[in-house]
């Protein structure tokens, strides 16, 4: 039993170091945003969607046949199939292409090196068709992010909340308001707001646009519970506590300016507002990033390509983005400074 508790506790301590590790990035690069939430919803939840699925369900049938179930592939999706057929044409057919064209080239060499380099020469796996490699050949079709541009996009929804979230507490307090509600946010010239072009196409601010000053949401007395990590980490779908950081973050900077902001509070629908914003972006943000991908064939998504269509559809809309991208550079500097990548 002993033993037992102490990998438990061996466990317990990784996890609560991972944890750390993950919240020291976002404070050390000075965003709130959670940069492996963020990850986790743009990687398996969009981009590589598809591919998770059909993952899942392969791996689901491999674990039937390790329980001596009868296997009926016949049950697997067409969507699945097509994966796998695209896997197998885009990356087996390719490699073993070069394989022997490799081999070929070799074989009608007269240097004495290149004799030596065929004799050596492995042969190309064969398919084997097996649930197994159809998994590790379907993975392969992932399209995959770099460090630095999970950065940028962190730290580019972090921007934009802060946007919307100082928006709201201004026209708040022009009303003598103390609690900010999403309504708030929409109201007056909200076109004017610096993120307009990229939050106004979302479902979840059309709605609060033509609800207009009837979207309010409950009783401005009500008690304003405060969300926990913890619970907000049960299922990663939503980025309620990263929201609740952002909006006292933007009221400690505006109390700086002016100390009538003190009496400003968060209401638990600006949270939930906003955290749907980050997760409806997302998904606006990673069809761009799957257009740009396989346009241009690439296979690792860097911090260039996410910049690229953050500026792109700010100044497709006619607006200057010199400070969003100041921004979200100044982030991946100090990032890079952290990890000793800065050159």
């Amino acid at each position: 039993m002993t033993g037992i508790k102490k990998n438990v506790e061996k466990v317990v301590e990784k996890v609560v170091e991972k944890k750390s590790s993950r919240q020291q990035i976002s404070k050390l690069i000075g965003i709130n945003m959670s940069v492996s939430r963020v990850r986790k919803h743009v990687d398996k939840n969009n981009v590589n969607a598809d591919i998770e699925a059909a993952c899942a369900e392969l791996k689901a049938l491999i674990e039937q046949e390790k329980e001596g179930k009868k296997v009926d592939l016949k049950t697997i999706s067409d969507a699945t199939l097509a994966l796998v057929d695209k896997a197998y044409l885009t990356i087996y057919d390719v490699r073993k292409n070069k394989h022997d064209t490799l081999k070929k080239r070799l074989g009608s060499s007269k240097a004495a090196g290149d004799a030596k380099k065929l004799k050596d020469f492995e042969a190309f796996p064969a398919k084997t068709e097996t649930l197994s490699e159809k998994v590790d050949y379907v993975s392969k079709l992932r399209c995959r992010f770099s460090n630095d541009a999970s950065i940028v996009l962190s730290s580019a929804l972090d921007y934009v909340v802060q946007d919307l979230v100082r928006t709201a507490m201004i026209n708040a307090r022009v009303l003598g308001k103390a609690i900010i509600q999403v309504h708030h946010v929409v109201q007056g010239d909200f076109s004017a707001v610096g993120v307009y072009p990229l939050v106004n196409q979302l479902d979840v601010v059309q709605k609060a646009l033509h609800m207009g000053d009837e979207f309010v949401e409950g009783d401005e007395d009500e008690k304003v519970d405060v969300p926990e990590e913890d619970d907000d980490e049960q299922n990663g779908s939503t980025f309620e506590f990263y929201i609740n950081l952002i909006c006292k973050s933007m009221k400690a900077s505006l109390v700086t300016e002016d100390e009538t902001y003190q009496s400003i509070r968060i209401s638990k629908h600006i949270r939930r507002f906003c955290s749907d914003v980050v997760v409806e972006l997302i998904e606006r943000i990673s069809l761009l990033i799957k257009l740009y991908a396989n346009t241009a064939k690439v296979k690792t998504v860097n911090d260039d390509v996410i910049k690229f269509i953050f500026k792109f559809l700010l100044l497709d809309a006619g607006r200057c983005p010199d400070g969003f991208c100041a921004f979200i550079q100044e982030r991946l500097r100090l990032y890079r400074e952290v990890k000793g990548l800065d050159k």
